[in-house]
């Protein structure tokens, strides 16, 4: 293609002057985007127009103007190192990698690479192209690149962290920490940079030392399966100072930190009185009840109008917050489910429950793109509840 008629430089160099430099380069694009995975270097497809501006038009003045529209466009599209040479001038820094080029510097496999690219939005899914053809600009995930060869598996960041396999599930689960890929593929997709500093901001928030003698003390994983929060609403409880977190003396790590049962009580106590003194249910607890645990998911889902609410200042603080009443509660159980509604209503595990939804291919109820959980239109849900009813 770059050797026809319209690939010869004194053609191209008519039509840059006649139709300016964006159609010269679309046509330099156009080129690129029908290139074979073969055509490992810009000679391979640009052919004659680059060995002329190569070779004998590299200092002409005449071709000055459509030289440096190649070469800015091969710098800008080509994954070229650092210090490679294009009409000779050299570019400084790399600007864009291929599946193929990523994969030799990080020494991560091209199979693999080329997933976690896609999950981090690089690359386009299903894109057919070869490893040296699919191309992304580095800037945005030189990070990414740099991060995926530390990555550690879970028993790492569990010795990162100081915590114990259930601690560290627990924490995922409630939307405390996140691995940097969620690819079940990806066997070490923790990054213990992210346990360390989330270690260093769980201690910051510790209040004082606790004798392993001291009473009245629990671990937070013991806290959030005793309460039935979340441990991301036992950690807000702690950091607006109604909750107070120690950390066992001759220890250290996440395990280390506790808080004190007494106090946990008392926010029980306190939800339970705002209940019964209303009739109304609170938004958190409600949600809790249903499966949603995470971070204020269920709590974002109704402050945006999604399901019948009110606010109310609480009895005891005066603080507002979201409630439901029966009212509230059914409106919602009519429109929406959760799998452990589904659980609850058929009898069905969870795991089936949440392999059945994967099977008719249920997608969450996310609204412009806003991700509440794993809340579904109960209407869209049917297919699974019949099956999960048979």
């Amino acid at each position: 293609m770059a050797d026809s008629a319209e690939g010869r430089p004194s053609v191209i160099g008519f039509l840059a002057a006649r139709e300016g430099p964006e159609k010269i380069e679309e046509a330099f694009s156009e080129l690129l985007a029908h290139a074979k995975d073969t055509a490992l270097e810009p000679r391979g497809v640009y052919g004659s127009l680059f060995v002329h501006f190569d070779r004998a038009s590299r200092e002409d003045p005449a071709f000055s103007a459509l030289r440096d529209l190649l070469r800015s466009h091969i710098f800008r599209c080509w994954p070229l190192a650092a210090g490679e040479k294009i009409f000779g001038q050299s570019l400084t820094s790399r600007r864009v990698h291929s599946v193929a080029t990523a994969s030799e510097e990080t020494g991560v496999g091209q199979a693999l690479l080329n997933d976690l690219l896609t999950e981090a939005g690089a690359l386009e899914p299903g894109d057919p192209r070869g490893a040296r053809q699919q191309t992304f600009e580095l800037a945005p995930f030189a990070q990414l690149l740099t991060d995926i060869p530390t990555w550690v598996g879970p028993i790492e960041m569990q010795k990162a962290i100081g915590a114990t396999r259930a601690e560290l599930r627990a924490l995922v689960d409630d939307n405390v920490l996140a691995p940097r890929s969620n690819l079940t593929k990806v066997k070490s997709p923790w990054s213990a940079v992210d346990g360390t500093a989330f270690l260093e901001r769980m201690m910051s928030m510790s209040q004082r030392r606790v004798s392993p003698s001291e009473k009245g003390w629990i671990s937070l994983q013991a806290a959030r399966n005793h309460s039935r929060r979340s441990l991301s609403e036992i950690l807000k409880a702690v950091e607006i100072k109604k909750l107070t977190m120690g950390q066992l003396e001759g220890d250290g790590g996440y395990h280390s930190l506790v808080v004190m049962k007494a106090e946990l009580a008392t926010l029980n106590r306190d939800e339970q009185v705002e209940s019964k003194a209303r009739d109304l249910v609170p938004a958190a607890a409600f949600g809790r009840e249903i499966g949603l645990r995470g971070k204020d998911s269920f709590l974002s889902f109704v402050s945006d109008g999604h399901s019948p609410s009110q606010k109310a200042p609480h009895p005891v603080t005066g603080q507002v917050f979201y409630y439901l009443s029966l009212e509230d509660i059914a409106a919602f159980r009519s429109s929406f489910v959760t799998p452990s509604m589904m659980t609850t209503e058929t009898g069905a595990h969870r795991n089936t429950v949440v392999a059945a939804l994967t099977s008719h291919r249920i997608e969450r109820f996310t609204p412009g793109g806003k991700d509440y959980g794993p809340i579904y239109l109960r209407e869209a849900a049917q297919p699974a509840l019949a099956d999960l009813r048979r």
